[in-house]
């Protein structure tokens, strides 16, 4: 499968405040005061003092008719939005999601497969590893020490804080969906994290590749770190089975 529209980066911050959540499909950020950061979609995920805007989203409840189920609510799912770039969120273009690692650390390769396997499998989306990079390839995983890319502060230390994660469209198709995304992880954050921590953001972070916003119930969508839960609500999971 080539691009599968993830609108855009989604960014973690982690900082010393309270958990926020900001919608807009845009960035998404973590901040965390000490235990807990700030995301926001489609942008970066910050570990820091980050002051930014925030949309809070609001739970609309889904109601189960005699006929059957009711397609859940589009508040947490972008849709093909077009977006590319550092900001924004888009869904994938099909449903065949293929990943390539490139100079991925051990640590996050095993995060990536293990949400792969553990998170994105069990719904309709069929993932594969793609041998080579190529405009085939739907997600490209990469991880460093980043330190201002897409023009964001980084996180490099729990003092500083900063971004930690970040998904973003690198093309689209002519229906707007997203043909090719990247995944980025910032090695500051996982060298010094626990393995619940990176299973969380590689769930996270794949969830934007989908189209996936934040949540404001458990899931590895829901903002806040550490992570509640390091899997797919069901809601997440129908809106994955309703557009692929």
């Amino acid at each position: 499968m080539r691009p599968f529209p993830l609108a855009s980066p989604a960014i973690v911050f982690l900082g010393r405040q309270s958990i926020h959540r900001a919608v807009r499909h845009r960035a998404a950020r973590w901040r965390m005061p000490s235990a807990r950061f700030r995301q926001r979609q489609g942008d970066p995920l910050f570990f820091g003092h980050v002051s930014r805007r925030a949309a809070v989203i609001a739970a609309v409840a889904v109601a189960v008719g005699s006929l059957g189920p009711v397609s859940p609510a589009a508040a947490n799912f972008s849709g093909a939005t077009g977006a590319t770039g550092c900001n924004d969120l888009n869904k994938a273009d099909n449903a065949t999601h293929s990943f390539h690692n490139v100079d991925l650390s051990t640590a996050m390769v095993n995060a990536t497969s293990w949400a792969r396997t553990n998170n994105v499998d069990p719904t309709d989306i069929n993932t594969t590893t793609d041998p080579s990079l190529d405009g085939l390839t739907d997600v490209v995983v990469r991880d460093r020490y980043y330190v201002d890319f897409c023009g964001h502060d980084w996180y490099r230390s729990s003092t500083n804080g900063g971004v930690v994660g970040l998904a973003t469209c690198d093309d689209t198709n002519s229906a707007d969906e997203c043909e090719q995304h990247t995944v980025r992880y910032n090695n500051y954050f996982v060298d010094n994290t626990s393995l619940t921590n990176e299973r969380g953001l590689a769930c996270h972070e794949i969830g934007h590749t989908l189209g996936l916003a934040h949540r404001t119930s458990k899931s590895c969508m829901q903002q806040g770190y550490p992570k509640p839960l390091n899997n797919y609500s069901a809601h997440d999971a129908e809106h994955i089975n309703n557009n692929y």
